[in-house]
């Protein structure tokens, strides 16, 4: 099965919702106003889920159960990481699915502990709580020959202190990342890594290398939630909220 693309009218619709901006609640992309259908259902069910007094401030360093499933990107139209502060544009980076400890996820009405990929922070594109798999944006930039330039070798993942990642500046990020050095937070194995890419490219058209190509920041969130309804299949109504925007 490969990517789908948007018509006309489902491609205005979602665009509203990005345009809108977005709001990190339990950990999830919602609308800030509201949405429409399925994914305003989806945002009701969290916001219900949260644990308002149950605030996670000081974390040690915690690293991910694992790589599920990694996939290289590069998008035609640059988007901006407003994940961190700075807000830098996107031209390519790492679609994955991680393996989490749901307790660390679990959605609260606080700032929550921040996920850090090398050196940046991740885009979670669900809560991830019940299933334990979390699908992420982690941008990076490209090298000469289009490849996000950070391999999975070089890329350890692990979640920090709480925050709000809109706030995460660069120095933070660098403070995170010798806190996770000194605590001993590591690459994932290679055998892990090798059948996560596997994993990554199924049912999806890769260049020559190895990378898959989406048109903007609308078809790399589509690929996203299709992720989400793989893997975290108790989401399907965020993901579906999502997908409905699609041409058949």
């Amino acid at each position: 099965m490969h990517e789908r693309r948007h018509d006309g009218r489902g491609r205005g619709r979602a665009g509203a919702l990005l345009a809108a901006g977005t709001l990190v609640m339990g950990a999830a992309l919602l609308p800030l106003h509201g949405g429409t259908g399925r994914a305003a259902s989806a945002a009701t069910a969290q916001d219900a889920a949260v644990a308002p007094n149950d605030a996670v401030t000081s974390l040690a360093p915690v690293p991910i159960r694992g790589i599920v499933a990694a996939r290289p990107f590069r998008v035609a139209t640059a988007f901006p990481h407003t994940w961190r502060a700075e807000k830098p544009e996107v031209t390519g980076g790492w679609l994955l699915v991680l393996s989490v400890d749901p307790e660390i996820v679990f959605p609260r009405q606080t700032a929550m502990p921040v996920l850090f990929a090398g050196r940046q922070t991740a885009a979670r594109v669900n809560v991830g709580y019940e299933s334990g798999r979390l699908v992420v944006i982690v941008p990076d930039r490209l090298d000469k020959d289009g490849r996000p330039a950070t391999a999975l070798a070089g890329l350890p993942i692990w979640f920090g202190d709480a925050n709000l990642p809109e706030r995460v500046t660069a120095a933070d990020i660098a403070a995170a990342r010798q806190a996770a050095d000194a605590a001993g937070i590591d690459v994932r194995p290679e055998a892990e890594r090798e059948t996560a890419m596997t994993r990554g490219a199924n049912g999806v058209v890769l260049d020559e290398q190895g990378v898959v190509d989406y048109a903007d920041h609308m078809a790399l969130m589509m690929a996203a939630m299709r992720l989400v309804k793989e893997y975290a299949p108790d989401e399907a109504d965020l993901a579906n909220g999502w997908l409905d925007l699609e041409q058949p």
